[in-house]
Order: structure tokens, then sequence, then C-alpha cells
């Protein structure tokens, strides 16, 4: 019982220690793995916003040389100043073809100086409208180049860039090219293995008007898929449900929290970053879905691995020292067992002893008990001689004959 005792006392707070010493490292190690892993992939979201960034720049400096070129072309100027809109357009389609072809331009128009629209080779029997739009006002207010993201109403987001078109310093026209955000941002999936989606505030956008673009495009999105927002363009299907609290909380702290969902058995990490239209309004927001499956599951196959040696190390350390204190207990028990026999054999002895003692004791008592009896036998013969005697005595000095004589 007491070994047992011992052992129970050691290995209880032994089995905790280790227990806690190994869920500490296993948390610390799943900390900062997570950590690296999340780490990792921001810097790469990070770099797929500079790299779309860029291409928006890219896209800036093709739409102000193909501009510039166009302003140039005499063919060109001959035939608007003629006023002859089936030459202009069969001049421009060339063009206009070849920019979409090699940039992915998706928007080509010519302008009146009142603001009437005179060509769109997108919509070439479209024409004759005003043109009232925040990029046309500030080309026109300025007199110079101006360029700028613009929502239509239907929820077409687009690149546009105007530019007066001056003829010996008169203003002749307004040129407009277009890129529709999709086309900015299709290639991104493609090249950086990630996808997009982008959303836009419904407070923008025409709810018939989106409806009805989308009954052109094959698409299953509605308009109460969320909240707030609606779909303009995607790389990628995904549960609204998933993130819509998401998209409603304040883009401070999407960095923050960053997002992380499952969806058909793989992985994603987001990163959100806002949609700016030219008149600075925030519009809308582009996510960045990077498909993280095989990144987290080389991180928990990590995990596990660790976790597991660090449980064989457990058992190991528990087993070597329960079979150390038990080695330790037997040997306990063997002194122990040694100890009480020669305790048995000394307290045996002991009491043989005591037993001897006792008895001479005994004896001693007796003999000298009966050394005492003879020493009173013999004082007491010794004063009955003496009595004798001295009776004897008196009885000569007294002239009494003395028996016997």
């Amino acid at each position: 019982m007491g070994s047992e005792r011992i052992k129970l006392r050691i290995l209880i707070p032994l089995t905790i220690a280790i227990v806690g010493l190994l869920g500490a490292f296993i948390s610390g190690a799943f900390r900062l793995l997570n950590n690296d892993l999340n780490g990792e992939i921001r810097h790469y979201l990070t770099s797929v916003k500079k790299v779309i960034k860029s291409r928006h720049h890219n896209d800036v400096e093709v739409m102000s040389a193909s501009l510039q070129y166009l302003q140039e072309n005499q063919t060109l100027r001959n035939a608007y100043t003629q006023r002859d809109r089936g030459r202009l357009a069969q001049l421009m389609t060339i063009y206009f073809h070849e920019l979409k072809h090699n940039h992915n331009i998706t928007h080509f128009s010519i302008h009146d100086p009142d603001g009437s629209n005179f060509l769109r080779l997108h919509q070439p029997h479209h024409f004759g409208d005003r043109i009232q739009r925040f990029t046309f006002e500030k080309a026109a207010e300025s007199g110079a180049p101006f360029f700028g993201m613009e929502l239509n109403p239907d929820g077409l987001f687009i690149l546009r860039m105007v530019s007066p078109w001056y003829v010996d310093g008169k203003l002749l026209a307004y040129l407009e090219i277009g890129k529709e955000l999709k086309y900015m941002t299709r290639s991104v999936p493609a090249e950086l293995g990630v996808n997009v989606i982008a959303f836009v505030n419904k407070a923008y956008v025409d709810r018939r008007k989106w409806e009805e673009r989308h009954k052109t495009v094959d698409s299953n999105d509605t308009w109460n898929d969320y909240r707030d927002f609606v779909i303009i363009d995607k790389s990628m299907s995904v549960q609204p449900a998933l993130i819509n609290d998401f998209l409603s909380i304040d883009h401070s702290l999407h960095d923050q929290l960053p997002l992380r969902f499952t969806q058909n058995d793989r992985c994603y990490m987001t990163s959100v970053f806002q949609l700016i239209d030219a008149q600075n309004r925030d519009v809308g927001d582009m996510m960045v879905f990077y498909d993280v499956t095989d990144q987290v599951g080389r991180a928990h196959r990590l995990l596990f691995l660790i976790s597991t040696i660090c449980v064989v190390v457990g058992l190991g350390l528990f087993v070597s020292f329960y079979k150390m204190l038990d080695s330790l207990e037997q040997e306990l028990s063997e002194s122990r067992d040694r100890v009480l026999q020669e305790s048995r054999k000394r307290l045996e002895v002991e009491q043989k002893h005591a037993r001897e003692l006792a008895r001479h004791v005994i004896e001693v008592e007796i003999a000298k008990t009966k050394a005492l009896n003879a020493a009173r036998e013999a004082e007491k013969a010794k004063e009955e001689a003496e009595k004798a005697q001295l009776e004897l005595q008196n009885r000569i000095e007294r002239n009494i004959p003395v028996k016997g004589r």
C-alpha cells in the first residue's frame, strides 16, 4: 500500500505536467503554423491586389495611347468633319476590334462638343443621346483627358477615359474609350490561381436594369442573394450565407477578421478591397478568393505529425517513469521485507535475551532470598548460642549446677 501511494503521488502530478506541457506545445505549434499560413496567404493576396492595380494602370496607358493615335489620324478626322457616320464607323471598327482582341477594350465612342453622342462602336445603332456622365463632364470642364471607374445603372463597372479632340486649338469632339471591370480582372484567376467576385451596393444600381442585363448572361444570381449588395462579376460561385455578414462589416475590420470558409470540400481565404468610382465613392467591394486547401492540408498533416510525436514522446516518458517507479517500488518493497525480516529476527533474539535475562534475574533473586534466609537462620542460631552461653555463665556464677555435669 505504501509503495502504491508513492507511485500515485509521483505519477499523477507527473502525468498532469506532461499533458500540460505537450498541450501547450501543440497549441503553440498550431498558432505558429496558423499565423505563418495566414501571413503567407495575406502576403500573396496583397500581391494579387497589386497586380490588379498594376493592370489598371496599364489599361489607362493603353487607353491614353489609343486616343492619342486616333486624334492624330487624319482619315478619321476627315470622316468625322464630313459627318460621315458610316465611314467613320468602318474606319474605327478595325482599330476597335484590334484593341478588343489585344486589350479587351469594350467601349469606343465619339461625342460632339455639345455632349451629344455621334457614334458608339459597341452599340452602332444607339446614338444621338446626351452624355451626362461624370468622366465626360470632368473632361469637358478641364479641357484635358479624364479617366475613372464608372458604375452604370445596370451594374456594369467600366474604366472610362474621355479625351477632348482638338484640331488647331479648336475643340472638334470628345473621344471615349472604356473597359469593363470583368475584363480587367478576368485574366487574374487563370494567371495567379485565385478567383474574384465583384459586388456593388444596391443603392447605386437600378434593380430592373440589373435584372434585365442578367437575363442575357448565364448567371443564377438574384437580386435578393445579398442584403446590401449584388454581384456584377465573378469567376466562381459562393454560397451567399457564407459571406453576407462579412460584406456588411466595416472595411477597416476586413484584415483583422480574415474570412476563411469551406465550400464543396475546398477551403478558401479571401481578401477584400474597395471599388472606388471616379467620384471617389465607395460603390462596392472586390473579393479575391484564394484556394488554400492544399496549404491547410499540409499544415494539418504537419500538426498531426507534431501531435503524434508529442503523444509518443509523452507516452514514452510516462512508460519510462512508470517502469522506473515500478522498479524502485519493487526495490523498496524488497528492502522493506528484508528490514522487516531482520527486525523480526532481532526482535526474537532480543526477546530470547530478555527471557534469559529475566530467568537469570529470577535465579539471582531466588539465590539471594535463600542466602538471606540462610543468613537469618545463622544469625538466629548465633543469637541462640550466645543466649545459651550467657545463660550458662549466669548459672556458673550462681553456683547452679549445670545439666550434664
